[in-house]
């Protein structure tokens, strides 16, 4: 095993090991000790990449963001134009990609930052968004609502989906995306008279 190849494999056992102690305890409440008992490592390799816990933690999350980042391209990624009618669930990532990281938004949103993390990723889509999607849209379209309405929608998506625990598949969260993408019914059938009724 080459050099890179350890270090990742033991950044992975420290990352595992704290996503594991942080579903009993805060960040603040975990000791270099117990952490590196649990990674099955000694305190000198842990302070050899890392200073201390919440420097290991920010690590994580930033890799975590940037995944999402790269998922969230990747349906256009190779494409000068996107056509929505010719898009694949297959292409969509992000669900994968949550799901795969799964531990890490479960701890996440159980704890203090949950807000803010919600806002880092809503941030990024929405910066992708203007930026990467909306060339050609019509001068008609506020591009920054535009973009913030889709952020806020994927985002909501995400975090109602972990907060349920995952009980749909990947698959079928990008299916779901990818018909409400679709979803532009002109004449829309409502029950405002029937919601009455319920009153």
């Amino acid at each position: 095993m080459n050099e890179d190849r350890r270090v990742r494999k033991t950044k992975l056992a420290l990352k595992q090991a704290l996503l594991t102690l942080l579903k009993k305890k805060t960040l603040g409440a975990v000791t270099i000790t117990e952490l590196v008992q649990r990674a099955d490592l000694n305190r000198s390799t842990f302070y050899h990449h890392y200073n201390n816990a919440a420097e290991l933690f920010e690590e994580i999350r930033s890799g975590v963001l940037d995944d999402l980042a790269r998922c969230y391209r990747e349906p256009y990624l190779h494409v000068r134009r996107l056509f929505l009618d010719e898009l694949s669930a297959s292409s969509i990532q992000i669900f994968e990609h949550v799901y795969e990281n799964g531990g890490f938004y479960t701890v996440i949103l159980d704890s203090s930052t949950a807000y803010d993390f919600q806002l880092e990723i809503q941030s990024m889509i929405q910066k992708i968004t203007l930026e990467e999607l909306l060339i050609d849209a019509p001068p008609s379209l506020n591009k920054e609502l535009y973009a913030s309405y889709h952020a806020h929608a994927i985002t909501g998506m995400i975090m109602d989906w972990v907060r349920r625990g995952f009980p749909e598949t990947p698959e079928y969260m990008n299916n779901q995306l990818l018909a409400i993408i679709r979803h532009h019914p002109e004449h829309p059938e409502v029950s405002y008279t029937a919601s009455l009724h319920r009153q």
